[in-house]
């Protein structure tokens, strides 16, 4: 699974890696909530984002046993 960093400047205007615009393109939904979001295309239908959010979701119980075992108490 990737991760980007995606830093917001003071003028809240932030850098997406070509790679995100080549998957999403250039008009997206957002939806967040008080520590995360989900961003999908604005043309795609809400079965393909939920099914795509469950794939990361997986990768990230993943990623957070590896860390665990690993004995990492905060992301690296």
């Amino acid at each position: 699974m990737v991760e980007f960093v995606i830093r917001v400047n003071q003028q809240r205007t932030a850098y997406i890696p070509k790679e995100v615009i080549e998957i999403l393109g250039y008009e997206w939904l957002l939806v967040p909530n008080a520590k995360a979001a989900v961003v999908y295309p604005r043309q795609c239908d809400l079965k393909t984002a939920i099914k795509s959010v469950l794939v990361i979701v997986k990768g990230l119980k993943l990623m957070l046993t590896a860390r665990e075992g690993r004995g990492e108490t905060r992301d690296a």
